[in-house]
């Protein structure tokens, strides 16, 4: 398995735009899907942004990996902003199933339904993730990292009457399971925006480790 370490990343962009036949996307700037071994490396003053023209566009998003499906260790993220529409966006990675240690996240947004279509959409339950460190924990661990005060992890969508729309917003993960955290800092600061209570649209909006437990 691959190694990539001590490599540090400044200015860097990622721009997605278009249809994709309704397939999943999974990007990052350092790997769309991450089968190895990612140290010790860091994003800088960069910029991610993905606007959908079609409700099925879904990605996994991170500032390292889209997906985690082995290693990242020693990782951070200052003065980012990783913006998606629909799918799991995340501080370091978009989906995690396996480990994620001792990374760090600081003066970085990340946000979920940036640029979405209208509210006429919502006819099923949508659940957008964005997390500090991970869109969804699904499995593996997550532990020893930090997302400090200057990060906002956030709805960026519009206003919407739909009672269907529930984003997934934690400071950790957005979505996930508690057995899957280890010791983390959390301090990052979560945002609702135009989410409105009486809709139920901040049922999973939590100012916690995770946004939907479960």
């Amino acid at each position: 398995r691959g190694t990539i370490k001590n490599v540090i990343l400044n200015e860097a962009s990622i721009y997605l735009t278009g249809t994709n036949n309704g397939n999943v996307i999974n990007s990052g700037f350092f790997a769309g899907e991450n089968l190895g071994y990612i140290q010790d490396c860091g994003i800088r003053g960069s910029y991610y942004y993905m606007s959908s023209l079609e409700v099925n566009v879904f990605t996994y998003a991170g500032g390292i990996c889209g997906v985690n499906s082995l290693t990242v260790s020693g990782c951070s993220v200052y003065s980012t902003t990783i913006r998606i529409a629909m799918g799991s966006a995340g501080g370091i990675s978009g989906r995690n199933i396996n480990t994620i240690t001792n990374c760090e996240v600081r003066s970085t947004t990340v946000a979920c339904y940036k640029s979405f279509p209208s509210e006429t959409i919502y006819n099923i339950s949508h659940y957008g993730n964005a997390g500090g460190i991970s869109g969804t924990a699904e499995a593996g661990t997550i532990n020893g990292c930090t997302v400090d005060s200057s990060v906002t992890i956030k709805y960026a969508g519009g206003i919407s009457s739909s009672t269907s729309l529930k984003p997934c917003i934690g400071i950790i993960a957005g979505r996930g399971y508690e057995n899957f955290l280890g010791t983390n800092t959390a301090n990052g600061v979560v945002d609702k925006g135009n989410l409105q209570d009486d809709l139920g649209q901040t049922t999973f909006v939590r100012n916690s480790m995770i946004g939907r437990i479960g």
